[in-house]
């Protein structure tokens, strides 16, 4: 599911996958070096860099894309296993800005996570997003096939 809703000025992203696997696993695969396994669309490679998950600590990823590489840091604001995490995430010094808050819920023997995300000043950088996340192929799909192993 994909809703895109605008707040103000501000654009945000609001999608919804379950995973077979349960909250604490889902959310263990955002706070840990698996992070780089799965993040992206599927023509790019994650490099994880650097990464401190505890309430304000930092990360850093490079995202090898095939015509750029995306330098991509952030804070950790919120970190509540299993329930929720909420990270700042900077791409490419100015050209984006964002909060990601991810909540995931028991779903029978799964997990339903949602994904919000907010602060865009651009739908394009947005809708780009949507797709990165949630199009056949990336990071979502990359995400249940890692917790499928």
């Amino acid at each position: 599911m994909t809703n895109a809703a605008i707040a103000g000025t501000e654009l945000s992203l609001e999608l919804s996958r379950r995973f077979d696997a349960p909250p604490g696993r889902v959310f263990d695969a955002w706070i840990t070096k698996s992070w780089c396994e799965w993040l992206g669309p599927a023509v790019a490679r994650c490099e994880l860099v650097a990464m401190d998950p505890r309430v304000g600590g930092t990360y850093h990823l490079r995202m090898h894309m095939p015509d750029r590489v995306v330098e991509i840091t952030g804070e950790y604001r919120e970190i509540k296993r299993p329930e929720r995490l909420v990270i700042r995430w900077i791409g490419d010094s100015t050209r984006f800005d964002t909060t990601i808050t991810v909540a995931f819920k028991r779903d029978g023997a799964g997990t339903l996570m949602t994904l919000r995300q907010e602060g865009f000043k651009d739908q394009g950088v947005r809708d780009g997003f949507a797709q990165g996340w949630s199009a056949p192929g990336n990071s979502f799909d990359k995400l249940a096939q890692l917790l499928a192993r």
